[in-house]
């Protein structure tokens, strides 16, 4: 069973999700690993950004572009060319919910703002909301599995 329905037939159920929770040393480290996604971005590091996310990872972008599954799809796409082609200037977004079960976990919160240039120049996209799932590997650190965002249409500054 995938991550994500193995995390939503958790929520549904009631019983199971009752009796499971994260830690508070868990979802510290899901925190941990949320904000090293931020954090590798803001360094415009490809590999570090990559490092983040399982082999089977999903991207489910904004504005109904097309689903990326896997690392290789989504470095092509966000890494055309394997280099870093519209660095992140800012990337402010708060987390308001980080739980799960086992080794399964998610982060719920909104973007506040996030500019990047491209071909020279600078766009703005602010007020979106995001939900990321993680799955805990055997040496105990957490990778997005799947990772969903929305915000209205990017803004020419």
């Amino acid at each position: 069973m995938g991550a994500a329905m193995a995390l939503a037939t958790m929520c549904a159920s009631g019983t199971g999700w009752a009796r499971c929770h994260l830690s508070d040393g868990e979802k510290a480290a899901v925190g941990a690993a949320a904000q090293g996604y931020i954090d590798a971005w803001i360094a415009n590091d490809k590999d570090a950004v990559l490092a983040l996310l399982s082999d089977t990872v999903v991207m489910i972008p904004h504005h109904g572009a097309p689903v990326r599954t896997g690392k290789d799809k989504v470095a092509e796409w966000w890494f055309p060319g394997g280099a870093v082609t519209a660095p992140i200037l800012t990337y402010d977004r708060v987390t308001h919910e980080i739980d799960g079960c086992g080794e399964l976990a998610f982060a719920r919160g909104r973007l506040n703002e996030l500019t990047y240039e491209y071909q020279g120049q600078v766009f703005r996209q602010a007020d979106g909301n995001f939900l990321t799932l993680f799955r805990k590997t055997d040496q105990g650190d957490w990778l997005i599995t799947h990772h969903i965002w929305n915000d209205p249409p990017t803004e020419r500054n």
